[in-house]
């Protein structure tokens, strides 16, 4: 409880005591970040479906993103901006991209990047509904879990990738021995719960019924949502396994502008990949 509390506290603008906070080690708390996640999924995709009661729904789209934002203060959007403008600037050699993104100004290539992902995500999320708004669960669910991906991009990262520099850095103080274990740990119930949200949105609580004869006809029902799910999962990850590589390559390692901008781009891709699935399987 006490790990969920301190990722909760550290990704979002609910404060914590600091009688609960960790002070030395916090990479306890990375197994709780796709929970916290989850949680801000949760309140976004709630405030949604409440604003689709009265106003229009791209408007509403444009809404629970900002929701999005304004409980996370905005911090991987930061991160975005400064990976672009390091990485777009012209700068040579690893220290001088590191220079560029420590500087506290957006330039010309983090505002495109931030403005860009922003209209993607909300044009993603406007579509997504125009497919499965005949299944409301199944959107919610949908959504409710973008922000889940994206923070457990960051314990993949963390545990696939040294941090950039050893010591004084946001991916040095989660580095951790026992990253293994929490990504472990942390995969297994975000992918339990995904595929329990997805099978139960689009099997139970009236999602299309589905015909088919032969032996395995049973199947087909449990199988179809399953399978859409481990694919929303997969090609996902497969671009942050290309993301986390092409960073560290280039900079000896990951930084927290790097976690902040492959959970960005890892929710987005994940959004476009559920479109093409639930529009075209």
């Amino acid at each position: 409880m006490r790990g969920f509390v301190n990722a909760i506290g550290f990704l979002t603008i609910i404060k914590i005591p600091a009688r609960y906070c960790y002070h030395k080690d916090f990479s306890p708390a990375l197994a709780y970040f796709p929970l916290a996640g989850l949680a801000v999924g949760i309140m976004g995709a709630f405030f949604f479906w409440g604003f689709s009661f009265f106003l229009p729904i791209a408007v509403a789209s444009v809404l629970a993103v900002g929701i999005e934002v304004v409980l996370t203060r905005g911090l991987h959007y930061d991160g975005l901006a400064d990976v672009f403008d390091g990485f777009f600037s012209g700068a040579k050699g690893k220290d001088g991209v590191l220079e560029i993104m420590k500087k506290s100004d957006i330039g010309s290539f983090g505002v495109m990047a931030v403005v860009f992902m922003l209209l993607l995500k909300i044009a993603l999320i406007y579509f997504l509904y125009t497919f499965l708004g005949a299944n409301i669960w199944l959107f919610l669910a949908v959504l409710s879990f973008m922000p889940l991906w994206g923070r457990w991009s960051m314990v993949y990262l963390l545990k696939s990738h040294p941090p950039a520099k050893k010591e004084g850095s946001l991916a040095a103080m989660f580095s951790s021995v026992k990253n293994s274990r929490y990504l472990m740990v942390s995969s297994v119930y975000a992918l339990v719960l995904f595929l329990g949200s997805v099978y139960a949105a689009e099997s139970i609580l009236g999602g299309p019924v589905v015909v088919c004869a032969g032996p395995f006809a049973g199947l087909v029902p449990i199988l179809g949502p399953v399978l859409k799910a481990v694919i929303i999962f997969l090609a996902p990850f497969l671009v942050l396994m290309f993301l986390g590589g092409y960073f560290s390559k280039r900079l000896g390692g990951i930084n927290g502008d790097i976690l902040g901008a492959c959970s960005i781009m890892v929710e987005v891709f994940y959004l476009f990949v559920s479109f093409l699935v639930f529009s075209y399987l």
